[in-house]
């Protein structure tokens, strides 16, 4: 996408302010104690501090049906414990964070009796009980990530159907520790908010995609808008994951068309003042793209996704802090497997999960273990 067409398109966009009416569900809790046989879908994972892996996703055969469930596995991959939350409509979760408090704030999408996804958020105490869940109005769509912030309160991102067009408007939303909405933003217009990071000064980074181009916003604390810009070639690209690299800069990784004749995996650096610092692309013989990315301990990265279409593999990419590659590894199960999320663990190495799969490898790329779930 030329500058020219890219300027025009930044200074379209605009902010709409407003509360939303929520309607809170009840929901069930239920334990589930076979954890393998019924996490169908991993979306997320995070390692808590005592080492434990605590992974979201949804269930497909569970008490209630199509719920969302967190799981607990300990640094082996051995199940610990697993909940599954819902009211018997289809739920799936999208993003998940680990509060302060031991609890675990998750959002995602919930299946309205009308037939639409609504854009959906819930807190889940340390002990597993359900603290709240809110939807955030009709035919919202749904919540691709959220973060605590260092109070204690909650921010979402994800996308709004747009009432107009039928499209997608990207959507934050903050909450007060309780559920209740203290401020949402609504910008661009074919847009959509695939992840979010919470800076040290409390501003928010969100990426997604504008109009054919990866996109990177920043929202002040209130949900202005203080910057923005697209990053990527002539054709599309979208940032699906985000990440905050140590010189206070950013790195997107999702996919782009631009750079070949078939979708790459994309990733680009990007600097505090949101310029391209470079970029680059992998998977030149098969369709691929990137799900996730973290920074790893040295300041360089760590990239989760997927190559190839049948079979799909799992794909994860170490990278150098200048995007060199220095060792991937591919994971096959079945026909179509993906990379979801991954996280540099507290011993070096790292964990990915994906559809149906954890997978632990150590800081070289080695394979220490993978559990089917």
């Amino acid at each position: 996408m030329n500058s020219t067409l890219r300027a025009c398109i930044h200074a379209m966009i605009s902010i709409l302010l407003g509360i939303v009416v929520i309607s809170c569900k009840e929901s069930s809790v239920n334990d589930v104690s076979d954890v393998n046989a019924r996490l169908s879908v991993v979306r997320d994972v995070r390692e808590a501090t005592n080492g434990d892996l605590i992974v979201g996703g949804w269930t497909v055969g569970a008490s209630p049906a199509y719920s969302y469930a967190v799981a607990r596995f300990d640094a082996d991959g051995n199940a610990r414990s697993m909940q599954a939350y819902g009211n018997g409509l289809r739920y799936e979760l999208e993003g998940i964070d680990l509060c302060r408090d031991g609890g675990v704030a998750v959002s995602g999408a919930s299946r309205s009796t009308s037939g639409s996804d609504d854009f959906f958020m819930a807190k889940i105490a340390a002990d597993g009980s359900l603290q709240w869940e809110t939807t955030l109005g009709n035919d919202s769509w749904r919540g691709m990530a959220v973060e605590e912030t260092d109070d204690g309160e909650l921010v979402a991102a994800g996308g709004w159907a747009n009432d107009t067009t039928g499209g997608l408007t990207a959507y934050v939303v903050k909450t007060a520790a309780n559920g209740d909405t203290l401020w949402t933003a609504r910008f661009g217009f074919t847009s959509l908010a695939n992840d979010l990071k919470i800076l040290p000064d409390r501003r928010i980074a969100v990426a997604g995609f504008l109009y054919g181009d990866a996109y990177l916003y920043v929202l002040d604390s209130a949900g202005h808008l203080t910057q923005g810009n697209g990053h990527g070639g002539d054709n599309y690209e979208e940032a699906r994951a985000l990440a905050l690299t140590n010189d206070g800069g950013y790195v997107l990784a999702g996919y782009s068309e631009s750079y070949g004749d078939r979708v790459q995996a994309y990733v680009a650096r990007v600097s505090s003042s949101m310029g391209t610092v470079w970029t680059k692309t992998f998977g030149d013989t098969a369709v691929s793209a990137a799900n996730a990315i973290a920074v790893t301990a040295n300041g360089g990265f760590i990239v989760a996704g997927y190559v190839g279409q049948q079979p799909r593999k799992a794909w994860i990419i170490r990278l150098s802090s200048d995007g060199d590659s220095l060792w991937s590894v591919k994971y096959e199960r079945g026909a179509i497997l993906s990379a979801n999320s991954i996280q540099q663990t507290q011993d070096g190495g790292f964990i990915a999960a994906g559809n149906g799969f954890l997978l632990k490898l150590s800081a070289d790329g080695d394979t220490l273990w993978s559990r089917i779930l």
